[in-house]
């Protein structure tokens, strides 16, 4: 489902990059931006442990950051995929990951190396009748850069590790699970001063 909705919307907010008007893109004193906000729809390849028995699978998602220092950031992130069921042919698991994550950015234009760190939930939801669906806390650990294309366009590479434990409806209840994602998206800032 998120896949036949994320092409358009990717169009229409690339799109939005022509409209950014000039004085928003003025370069600071000492480059970058002082305080901002940052938009960064993405594909994500979700690479899940074999213990958790779901096949890995392209997904997608999207970020809200606000920059409120040149370094400093929060971000919230929502990304999801459908992948198929190892155990049970025919089967999928939606599987929806949303986070709150702060972000340490190294420099503040150009390239800009960064690591991340979030908490959140996990919630998978297995279209088998007899498993149903599952919210569990996460906690993410990440890292990736940000190429910037001018003065608020960019294109973003992130690997993010998230870990959670079960709890029993589509996860062994009690075990921990680990999965990985792997994300590559466009974005741009828009700064507030």
């Amino acid at each position: 489902m998120i896949m036949k909705r994320l092409p358009p919307a990717l169009c229409v907010l690339f799109a939005c990059l022509i409209f950014v008007p000039a004085a928003w893109a003025q370069p600071r004193p000492h480059g970058g931006f002082r305080e901002g906000f940052e938009l960064n729809p993405n594909l994500a390849f979700f690479h899940f442990q074999s213990d958790a028995e779901i096949n890995d699978e392209l997904g997608g998602g999207f970020r809200f950051g606000y920059l409120y220092n040149p370094n400093q950031e929060i971000e919230f992130l929502y990304n999801g995929v459908t992948a198929d069921d190892e155990v049970s042919l025919g089967e999928t698991v939606d599987v929806t990951n949303l986070q709150v994550a702060y972000v340490y950015n190294f420099t503040s234009h150009g390239v800009v190396p960064y690591v991340t760190a979030g908490l959140g939930f996990t919630h998978a939801d297995d279209s088998s009748p007899l498993l149903g669906s599952e919210t569990d806390p996460v906690f993410g650990l990440g890292g990736g850069m940000r190429f910037f294309l001018g003065r608020v366009a960019y294109f973003r590479a992130e690997w993010r590790w998230n870990t959670f434990t079960g709890s029993g409806d589509v996860f062994t209840d009690g075990e921990s699970f680990t999965f990985d994602e792997v994300s590559f998206g466009v974005g741009w800032r828009f700064p507030t001063r």
